[in-house]
Formats: structure tokens, C-alpha cells, sequence
């Protein structure tokens, strides 16, 4: 015990002041063991260290949610300087563009002169708020799928951006499910995107899973059906803050299980095993159920669909037929799309990426890195970020 605290009888359970039971404290503290202090530092304090500076916008959907923006700046930012924003994926936050230190690629592309926005998808760590619902009461606040991150949410961030820098046309940069976010955005209204977009980089793009990956092919077959199940027992959301003693006691108790887990996402020596385990102490955070069971119904379907009610008349209410659209992705046109897809990406194959290469009009760009999925984020050699930062040159 450290001096001043006070222990207190509780029912059956010996427990610290503050309501934490000594199992709590002593899981915490052996959780901690080893970890570097970067495991435990917010989005800003990682954004001090490395001399830039920070701040916390909100934006708010046209059906009220409330989306914290971070913008990443150097103190001498041009007025006028060219905007990227940039989009993380499936159990996400801004978190993951800045878990590399100086090689972090927000960081990479604010010292590069760009003043640069990092979105929250509705219901990740940082963005649950919403003008009259309790994301910890309201099970209609979780009743989200892809479709409404990427017809409310993505509008809602790049107008806000638009509005605060004055810039007319944004870059955007999407790692995995954020490219699903804006290639589902674009299908569904390209003429709204055009005037809002100069450029698309997908590092890696993800719009259809690949079903060889552990958790993608399981996952078809649990998540259509993951939704109505769990709602019984009243859970809506997966991997938030209720999770995280859960996450902790596996970490600590059944390593083994993490390691098989982030073997899906990482090969090899291909990224820095420190920072891999500072990213995935930042990895996973919240998603809703509903954002669940859509992807697997497009991995199950092997085409990109509107979300599934798996109700004809609510199908019919949404879309005007009994049965979830598919979304055409061929309509994205006249917007500059590059991708850069990881030869060693276990979510997705480069031979899935290069066929929706072919299918998308406004892919101008197509790179196969030396990179897993997470590389693109804490990789050793981050070269690729140059490609980046030259089309982002030449389109602003």
C-alpha cells in the first residue's frame, strides 16, 4: 500500500477508497510492468513530445452525434496551407496516426508543412458524445453502421475543417476501414465529394476484407447474426471502456491469445516491436455491434452493401427495396485515388485491392509496399510517406 490510502470493508471484497477491489489494483499495476510510458499518453501528450501542437475541435452530424477532430499543427503553420485529413479504421482512433514517434504520419505531414485533421469515428474513444443521447444508457445511440460514418460523419468533418482553415478542397488520408468510410461516401454522392476533395490516399485501402484473414472469416458467418444476440444481453458496443479489465486480464493472463491476435495484423520484422506494442495499447477501442455485423455481411456478401437490416420492411423504408443495395463503386470518378497496399497484408491481398483498382475510374496510383496492415502506421521504414507527400504536392 502507498501512503494515504485507506482500506475499506466492502461486502466480501477487500477494496482501495475510490471503489477499485486489490484484484483491480493489482491487475492494473502488473499490466503496467514493462510497458513503455507511450503505451499510457493521450493523442496530445505524444503530439507535445514531439514539439508540435495539438487541438480539439467537435463537430456535429445532421443527426446530432458529436465528433471530437484533432488538428496537429507546427507553431509557425502557414495561413492557407494545404489540409489533410485523415481517417482511421475498424476499432480505431485518432490514436493511430501518431503511435510511431517522429515516423508518426500525422506528425510526418504536419513537419512537412500540411495542417492536418484527424476524424473520430461516431463511437470510438474519443467520440461518443451526442446532443440527447447517453452512449452508456441509449441503445439507439449505437444503432450506426459504415453507412452513417460515411454519410453523416465524414460530411459533418470535412465542412467543419472546410469551415475553420477556408480551404475549399481538403486531402483526405484513410487507413483501412476509413477508405470503406469514403469510397462508400463517394458511390453514394460523388458531386458533393468533388467539390470537396482534391485527392484520396488509401494506406492500406480496405472496401472488402479478405475472408482467408482468422478474424474476417469467422467473423462472416458470427456478425449478421452478432447484433440481435448480443442485444439480448444488452451489449451494443464492442471493445469500450467496459472492456478494458477484460482486455487487461487477457493481455496479462493469456498472452498468447494477443500474440495470435496481433498476428493477423503485423508479419515478420517489419514494424518496431516497441512501438507495435505502444499501438496496441492504444488498439482496439469502440465500435458498435451494428458496424460489426455490417462488415460481415459484405465480407459474407463479397461485394460492397448498404447495410442490412435483415428486415424486408425496414430494408424497404431505407432503400426503397426489400433487399440491401449494393453499392456501385465504378460511379468514383474524377477525383485523384491512389493506393498503397501491403504486399504482406493479412486483412486484405494485394490481388483484392488491385481488382477494385480496376473497378474504381479514379484510381490514378497504385503501389504494392513492403508493409502489413499496421505497418503503414508504425513501420520501420515509413519511405512510402514520400510517395505520399509528393501526390499531395502535385494535387494541392
Amino acid at each position: 500500500m502507498t501512503k494515504g490510502e485507506v482500506i475499506v470493508r466492502s461486502g466480501e471484497r477487500d477494496k482501495v477508497e475510490g471503489g477499485q477491489s486489490l484484484f483491480d489494483k493489482w491487475l492494473d499495476d502488473k499490466f503496467r510492468e514493462g510497458k513503455d510510458p507511450d503505451y499510457f499518453k493521450s493523442f496530445f501528450e505524444l503530439t507535445e513530445d514531439v514539439g508540435l501542437q495539438g487541438e480539439c475541435h467537435v463537430a456535429q452530424t445532421v443527426d446530432g452525434y458529436l465528433l471530437n477532430i484533432f488538428r496537429v499543427k507546427t507553431e509557425n503553420l502557414m495561413e492557407g496551407a494545404p489540409v489533410v485529413f485523415m481517417q482511421h479504421g475498424l476499432f480505431g482512433s485518432a490514436d493511430n496516426f501518431v503511435m510511431n514517434g517522429e515516423k508518426s504520419p500525422a506528425f510526418m505531414l504536419a513537419k512537412a508543412g500540411y495542417d492536418v485533421w484527424v476524424g473520430n469515428s461516431r463511437g470510438s474513444r474519443y467520440s461518443k458524445g451526442h446532443i440527447s443521447l447517453d452512449s452508456e444508457k441509449d441503445y439507439d445511440y449505437w444503432k450506426f453502421s459504415i453507412d452513417s460514418m460515411a454519410n453523416s460523419d465524414l460530411p459533418a468533418a470535412i465542412d467543419y475543417v472546410r469551415g475553420q482553415t477556408g480551404r475549399s478542397k481538403v486531402s483526405f488520408f484513410a487507413h483501412s476501414q476509413g477508405t470503406t468510410q469514403i469510397v462508400m461516401a463517394m458511390a453514394t454522392d460523388l458531386e458533393f465529394w468533388k467539390q470537396r476533395l482534391n485527392l484520396v490516399l488509401a494506406c492500406p485501402p480496405v472496401i472488402i476484407s479478405d475472408d482467408k484473414n482468422v478474424l474476417y472469416d469467422s467473423g462472416q458467418r458470427v456478425y449478421p447474426f452478432l447484433e440481435r444476440t448480443l442485444a439480448n444481453y444488452g451489449i451494443f458496443e464492442m471493445f469500450g471502456q467496459n472492456w478494458d479489465n477484460l482486455i487487461k486480464t487477457v493481455k496479462v493472463f493469456v498472452p498468447k491469445l494477443q500474440d495470435q491476435i496481433v498476428s493477423q495484423y503485423t508479419v515478420g520484422d517489419l514494424n518496431d516491436p516497441a512501438r507495435a506494442q505502444v499501438f496496441f495499447g492504444h488498439y482496439p477501442h469502440g465500435a458498435s455491434v451494428r458496424n460489426l455485423a455490417h462488415l460481415g455481411q459484405i465480407v459474407s456478401r463479397g461485394e460492397l452493401i448498404h447495410y442490412d437490416f435483415m428486415d424486408e420492411e425496414q430494408n424497404l423504408k431505407a432503400y426503397g427495396s426489400r433487399q440491401a443495395k449494393k453499392i456501385d463503386i465504378s460511379k468514383i470518378r474524377d477525383i485523384p485515388f491512389a493506393m498503397f497496399t501491403g504486399k504482406y497484408d493479412r486483412v486484405v491481398s494485394v490481388e483484392k485491392n488491385r481488382l477494385f483498382a480496376e473497378m474504381i475510374p479514379a484510381v490514378t496510383y497504385f503501389e504494392e509496399v513492403e508493409a502489413d496492415h499496421i505497418t503503414f502506421l508504425i513501420g520501420r521504414d515509413m519511405s512510402y510517406m514520400e510517395k505520399v507527400k509528393g501526390l499531395l504536392q502535385k494535387h494541392n
